[in-house]
């Protein structure tokens, strides 16, 4: 749907939803062939009063010489079965012949649908290419009327026809359409579709189901999308498109319009409401700002801020989380940040934002465990927390774009909180920590696409909790931590191998609690912002060279134990 912004300008798709229907092709050619496309109504309907209604369009017809027929059945039956089987339906009947062409009113007690009891609507030459609106009312027990009119109000009448003595025919429980080719002849053609669905249940005039095929229909009840219809190759729902910039209409000369699929940008030329879309070119694709987000605090609070981890410079606010946090910990895909766990002590809640825009956090859903101060992992797919308070050795996991709770992913080899991590594209790293036992030096990795138990990688130079974390897709760089007292070491391990953590520099600060950001593209930076006791202090590294960091900007609000998320 096309977006109206300031200044003369509109964004929309080079294409828009045009019209769906349920389509049918049936060409004579071959022997026997019966397909049905259904809808199911989930239970029978009443067996006395009913109304159904749809729009039909017969796009393509061709009456051929040969001797056997094409036909159609549209309306209400008991079972799925191809119009072959023996079956209890109520509906429209179309027959194309040799002798001619005929809409029928049916009712088919265990007939196959090219028998039963078919009343005749118009002439034998009735049916022609054209639209009509079609309704079937159920009545009685014992009898039904088909009426065929010319309008979509459903109020001037072409023909009808009755049919009685129907009393036997229960237990209709799924809209059908079928489509016919009896024995192996040719040059029949019947090709057209159906919309604009309703049906009436138990009465004449409340709608209880309706469809025009489009994705979501909200004027009746049970309402439905295409999902749940059956297609076969011959009877489908299809869509057609067209122009989204065509459907605009009243257009100013001078209004720009931007594609945002292709890039492609148009102008309107000429004079107001009489003219043309011109193309002027094509926008040059930008990056997405390589935002780093930090999120809570050690006095636990709702404070977002954020930095463009590429420009150098003092933090912007961002907006406020869901709820007061605590040494949250953050996980991301391309676009979206999500922050698990953390509150006045500990929490389940998952918040997200959108990365690239500024603005509050939205609930995600909840961790399978209420804990704080866990190892986040970003993926393209998934986001990933490993261990937390108290000494826990769970790992869980989201579908980023997926709200909902998280689910069990395996365990660390060793519980433990305060830890610090990151990830290439298929792994994800979980380094040093804090448990009962007291500080750690385990190193510990997930293939972040497969679930099950981590698996030893190697060591830390220093056993110590509450470092942060950054990574590059190869190198991650843990930075801080306490080992009694904050320490300023930072280390590094290449993430697709194993084994033991190098010297990587000092951070600006000695420290513990800090948040980390980075972004694998472009400059390549790690941002290590904050930490206990109440730095405001961002400091960043060049994550693929060794060296000491270097004083970037100054968070909003100096603050500890922060959650941090930065995009794939």
């Amino acid at each position: 749907m096309a977006d109206y912004l300031s200044g003369g300008r509109i964004q929309g798709s080079s294409t828009a939803p045009l019209s769906s229907q349920l389509t049918w092709n049936a060409v004579q050619g071959s022997a026997n062939q019966f397909q049905v496309a259904h809808k199911d109504f989930s239970s029978t309907i009443s067996d006395t009063v009913w109304r159904l209604r749809f729009k039909l369009v017969i796009s393509n017809y061709n009456q051929g010489n040969s001797g056997d027929n094409i036909f159609m059945f549209m309306g209400m039956a008991d079972d799925t079965n191809n119009a072959h089987d023996d079956k209890d339906a109520i509906g429209l009947y179309l027959r194309l012949y040799s002798g001619g062409s005929q809409f029928f009113n049916a009712a088919h007690n265990q007939n196959y649908l090219h028998g039963g009891s078919h009343s005749g609507i118009g002439s034998t030459s009735a049916m022609v290419a054209g639209t009509y609106y079609v309704e079937i009312k159920r009545t009685a027990a014992d009898s039904v009327t088909t009426t065929i009119f010319t309008d979509a109000n459903y109020s001037s009448t072409w023909a009808t026809a009755n049919t009685h003595s129907i009393s036997g025919i229960t237990s209709l429980r799924y809209f059908t359409c079928h489509v016919g080719e009896h024995d192996n002849v040719s040059n029949h053609t019947l090709d057209g579709y159906i919309d604009d669905i309703t049906f009436c249940d138990g009465d004449l005039t409340t709608v209880d189901y309706a469809t025009d095929f489009s994705t979501t229909v909200s004027s009746a009840n049970d309402a439905s999308d295409n999902s749940d219809w059956t297609q076969p190759s011959k009877v489908a729902i299809t869509s057609t498109t067209q122009d989204e910039k065509s459907s605009i209409t009243n257009v100013p000369a001078g209004t720009r319009y931007e594609e945002t699929d292709t890039s492609k940008i148009y102008y309107r030329s000429g004079t107001p409401y009489t003219a043309a879309w011109v193309e002027r070119g094509t926008a040059p694709s930008l990056p997405l700002a390589t935002y780093g987000i930090w999120a809570g605090s050690s006095a636990p609070s709702n404070i977002l801020d954020y930095v463009d981890i590429d420009v150098i410079g003092n933090a912007t606010d961002f907006g406020d989380l869901t709820i007061v946090k605590y040494n949250t910990s953050g996980a991301a895909d391309a676009t979206r940040g999500c922050f698990a766990g953390g509150g006045s002590t500990t929490s389940n809640v998952i918040d997200y934002i959108t990365i690239i825009t500024a603005g509050n956090a939205t609930d995600f859903g909840d961790c399978t465990i209420d804990t704080r101060g866990r190892c986040g992992i970003n993926h393209a797919t998934y986001g990933t927390w490993m261990g937390g308070v108290a000494s826990s050795n769970v790992i869980d996991r989201v579908t980023v774009q997926t709200t909902g709770n998280a689910t069990d992913f395996g365990d660390l080899t060793v519980g433990r909180h305060n830890t610090a991590g990151g990830h290439s594209t298929t792994r994800g790293i979980c380094m040093a920590g804090e448990s009962s036992s007291g500080n750690h030096n385990v190193i510990d990795y997930i293939t972040i696409a497969t679930t099950g138990n981590a698996t030893d990688f190697g060591d830390s130079t220093l056993a110590r909790e509450a470092p942060a974390g950054v990574s590059n897709l190869t190198r991650c760089v843990t930075g801080g931590g306490y080992s009694g007292g904050g320490v300023n070491m930072m280390e590094y391990v290449t993430i697709d191998t194993t084994g033991n953590a190098t010297d990587f520099g000092d951070m600006t600060i000695s420290t513990y609690g800090a948040g980390g950001v980075d972004t694998a593209s472009s400059s390549g930076r790690g941002c290590f912002g904050g930490g206990i006791t109440n730095q405001d202090t961002i400091g960043y590294i060049t994550i693929s060279t060794t060296g000491n960091a270097t004083d970037f900007g100054d968070l909003t609000v100096a603050r500890g134990s922060l959650g941090s998320v930065s995009a794939v």
